[in-house]
């Protein structure tokens, strides 16, 4: 993934560059390698970079398409899809809901032309759509988008069910979770049992791909039958289900072990339903232990699961009288459960005890506060602060619901916990915290801390201070927090804030800089902040991301700049931008010996590598003058590249520069004298 991700780039380095000057014949192009450099950046997990890519692609298909529609609509639709996608993935609901939105008009309209090219495309949109209307709590909204993508694949499974039969039966797994979410629960159970059919007759031809669509629609079926007061084919159905997901997680633990956990779960619940109280405990069992090894690895992802399957297995356990059994199923056995994840579960254990109190134990406060103290304690050793976070969250709000229930309860609560637990967090505070976190520019900051500039020294401070332990894991409350702490030993908010303002001018600088789409626009900002090249905090920050091919050309440019090697900072765009330029400016550093300022140059200038003769030749003889350059035993192989590429001109003048510089480098001299003689026009290859 790395290596496509790497290539993408590369090739919308390229577009760019070339839709600059030619935007009529090179910005479909631009705008497909964007579209393929989002998903790239997807699979790697660079949401916000998958994001900026398609966001990009977006625009330039709808300029395309105003222009063209014919051509470029399928291309805007397809875009405003996979933006949709992204959107989700970082959370923008609403962004995401108007961009399939707007794909599911276009395909509509493409398909009412063209429906056996478009009618899919317009299936899987609406399908789409029916996800993130559910998730905007648009429950009608999303049944009918749903509804007519269940009506459209099954019109094109009846014509190629070979194609189309895996999409409806997805689709109608779909539909049976909107149609229960109305609260149409007849309808769920038609949808869900047709999609268990198709994908059974699916998985009897391919298991390999079908058996977890199998597995999924036959935990919902036991859900839909439980619903309707079917107890019997419940069980069926999810026992069914774990045996194929336990068959899965065999071959594939890390792709299906949650999902056969979360069957265990669910086979207990029907098992309980009908009865049988000893396969809903060996059931519910299996799955604890299934959560607990998912959640030490991934305690943000499957601490929930956790938490639930131990709620259940406490049940079950108190039900046959074992109270004892149902306490313990909290503890971790042992001391090798993170901190956090400890935390989280003493603090579930607390909130166990206040939900099933024993009639037999006049002090279930007492326990439940030893249960919240030990939470504390393990909370304030946890290094995963989002962990930490939560479960002080937790144990704040069970201590304050059961401080209400007595005040000598309240005052042990006081005198055993610490005072975070129950100090109080005033709706001021919150809502300046809340304006700080959510604020986009220093600006905005700089304003907000002086308006309340006297509460964040005083009480507000003290309340600060309280928000920080509550949640260790937001980055902004530490930012606030830093800040008011140097406000404080200053004794100078002035000189503070002015140094943040400073500070953060030039991030907002360097991050315009870096994220330009034209060199144009690059050159205009360098020019337009004369010191932001040569300010060792933009070195600083370009060496810690000097990994990415970005990183790497942008830390060439600044060093350029600092040395004034190939001139000002116009000469360097220009050398950028202009391969002729380029090449010039790279002849001159080898007839100086500038290897370093040829390295750079190679860097801030990538096409120029790439660039018939003048690449390879390049490349020869730098290799050539240093043993320890990567490419030194490949000198021969990339001179001949050169001899074929260049012409009979670019191979003598070539093979006259190699020869000066064997004479001023005796160390070299031997493999750059061959090297000119294999360049030369009557070389060893016969050329002319």
């Amino acid at each position: 993934r790395g290596g496509a991700l790497a290539a993408i780039d590369e090739a919308v380095t390229h577009y760019r560059q070339l839709a600059e000057g030619n935007p009529g014949a090179f910005l479909p192009d631009l705008a497909g390698s964007l579209n393929n450099q989002a998903n790239r950046r997807r699979e790697v997990g660079d949401r916000g970079g998958a994001l900026a890519a398609i966001d990009e692609a977006v625009t330039h298909y709808r300029q395309l398409a105003e222009g063209n529609p014919g051509a470029f609509l399928p291309g805007l639709a397809g875009s405003l899809n996979s933006q949709a996608a992204s959107r989700i993935e970082v959370g923008d609901r609403v962004g995401a809901l108007a961009a399939v939105d707007e794909a599911v008009l276009l395909r509509r309209q493409l398909a009412e032309g063209n429906p056996g090219a478009f009618l899919p495309d317009l299936a899987g949109s609406l399908n789409n759509q029916a996800n993130l209307r559910s998730e905007v709590g648009d429950r009608g909204g999303a049944l009918a988008a749903i509804d007519e993508a269940v009506t459209h694949y099954r019109q094109l499974a009846e014509g190629n069910p070979g194609a189309f039969q895996p999409d409806l039966a997805m689709s109608l797994n779909n539909q049976a979770a909107s149609r229960s979410e109305v609260g149409d629960r007849g309808g769920a159970l038609a949808a869900i049992d047709e999609a268990v059919t198709h994908y059974r007759q699916l998985a009897e031809g391919n298991p390999g791909a079908f058996l977890p669509g199998l597995a999924m629609s036959l935990n919902s079926q036991a859900a839909s039958r439980s619903e309707v007061g079917d107890r019997v084919g419940a069980l069926a159905a999810i026992d069914e289900a774990v045996t194929h997901y336990r068959q899965l997680a065999e071959g594939n633990p890390g792709a299906f072990l949650p999902d056969l956990a979360g069957s265990l779960n669910n086979q207990a619940n029907r098992r309980r339903e009908v009865g049988d109280r000893g396969g809903a405990l060996a059931a519910i069992d299996e799955a604890v232990t299934h959560y607990r090894q998912l959640a030490e690895g991934n305690p943000g992802a499957f601490l929930p699961g956790l938490a639930g399957s131990l709620n259940n297995q406490a049940n079950l356990r108190s039900e046959v009288g074992d109270r004892a059994g149902a306490l313990a199923v909290f503890d971790d056995g042992g001391k090798k459960t993170p901190d956090g994840l400890r935390a989280r579960l003493l603090a579930a254990r607390a909130q166990w005890r206040i939900e099933h109190p024993d009639d037999r134990s006049a002090g279930i406060e007492s326990e439940v506060i030893d249960d919240l103290r030990l939470a504390v304690t393990a909370a304030d050793r946890s290094d995963d602060l989002r962990q930490a976070g939560l479960a002080r969250r937790e144990i704040r709000s069970m201590a304050t619901q059961i401080g209400r229930t007595d005040p000598a309860v309240k005052q042990t609560l006081r005198e055993r916990l610490p005072g975070w637990v129950l100090e109080p967090l005033s709706d001021a505070t919150i809502d300046t915290l809340d304006q700080w976190i959510s604020a986009s520019d220093w600006a905005t900051r700089e304003a907000l801390v002086r308006l309340h500039m006297d509460g964040l020294l005083s009480d507000h401070g003290r309340e600060l201070d309280l928000a920080l332990i509550l949640y260790p894991e937001i980055e902004q409350l530490e930012q606030l927090h830093e800040l008011v702490a140097q406000i404080r030993a200053h004794g100078d908010a002035e000189s503070v804030l002015a140094a943040q303002r400073d500070l953060h001018a030039h991030q907002d600088a360097l991050v315009a800089w870096l994220t330009t789409r034209t060199w144009q626009q690059s050159r205009q900002i360098a020019r337009e902040n004369p010191g932001l090249l040569t300010d060792p905090r933009t070195l600083g920050f370009l060496q810690a991301v000097s990994e990415s091919p970005a990183g790497r050309q942008h830390l060439a440019i600044i060093r350029l700049a600092t040395t004034r090697a190939l001139g000002d900072i116009d000469d360097i765009y220009d050398s950028i931008t202009d391969h002729i330029v380029a090449a010039d400016q790279a002849m001159a550093c080898l007839d100086r010996l500038d290897l370093g300022t040829l390295d750079d140059l190679l860097l801030a200038a990538p096409d120029l590598a790439s660039t018939p003769f003048t690449g390879a030749y390049l490349l020869a003889v730098s290799a050539a003058l240093r043993p320890d350059h990567p490419h030194h035993s490949h000198a021969s192989s990339l001179i001949d590249r050169a001899a074929a590429e260049g012409t009979s001109t670019q191979r003598s003048a070539g093979a006259l520069r190699l020869r000066r510089i064997a004479a001023r480098e005796i160390s070299a001299a031997a493999l750059l004298t061959e090297l000119a003689r294999r360049l030369e026009p009557n070389g060893r290859d016969g050329t002319r």
